[in-house]
């Protein structure tokens, strides 16, 4: 009887666990024409906002643009660097913004058909990043925390550049412990210059 109910139990946790692989693991996939995967990419973006509040003060961090690297893999996954430049305080002139650099991975999302990318952080804590602000009234570091879901408008046709839209509507994020919305344009190609889809 104890030999049967050791068993049931082992297959109880074999269930569990390939349910949570499940879970984790994409419905999409990245495809590359005459390629495999993974394949290093880059991308750049314009104008980046970041909508949220410190100090009890609303602000929006506008930085002119972004460079970034990383690289697409198998099971829908990616994962990269970003750097924002020219960042400043909108309205709030004497305020000074670093360039603002950090890490991240995403996972392609959403039901098929219909691909998303969700942005997630790192660092523990889901800290994306700590943005300094120097000079002004609003000194100080700030947390940067949560996950951005950005659109692929195009994601299912098979293009050399593709751009993924990252609207407030997909933020679930927080600056300084408030909430905080992003938005920005990024154009990613592959550094071999072949063309890529997901599906």
């Amino acid at each position: 009887m104890k030999r049967i109910r050791r068993v049931g139990l082992c297959l109880t946790a074999m269930v569990v666990f390939s349910a949570a692989a499940v879970a984790s693991a994409s419905a999409h996939e990245y495809m590359v024409v005459g390629g495999t995967l993974p394949q290093e990419v880059t991308g750049t973006s314009g104008v980046s906002k970041l909508e949220g509040e410190v100090l009890k003060t609303k602000i929006t961090i506008e930085c002119s643009k972004d460079t970034f690297t990383g690289s697409i893999e198998a099971g829908g996954k990616s994962k990269g660097e970003v750097t924002f430049e020219g960042c400043k305080v909108v309205g709030q002139a004497t305020c000074e913004v670093p360039n603002i650099k950090f890490k991240f991975t995403d996972l392609l999302v959403g039901p098929v058909p219909g691909v998303e990318d969700e942005f997630k952080p790192t660092e523990p804590e889901e800290v994306f990043v700590v943005i300094k602000i120097n000079v002004c009234a609003l000194k100080g570091s700030y947390k940067v925390k949560g996950t951005q879901v950005c659109k692929l408008p195009q994601a299912g046709e098979s293009k050399v550049e593709h751009e993924i839209e990252c609207t407030p509507a997909g933020s679930k994020l927080t600056l300084g412990g408030a909430p905080a919305k992003f938005t920005s344009t990024e154009k990613v190609k592959l550094k071999s210059g072949l063309s890529w889809s997901a599906k």
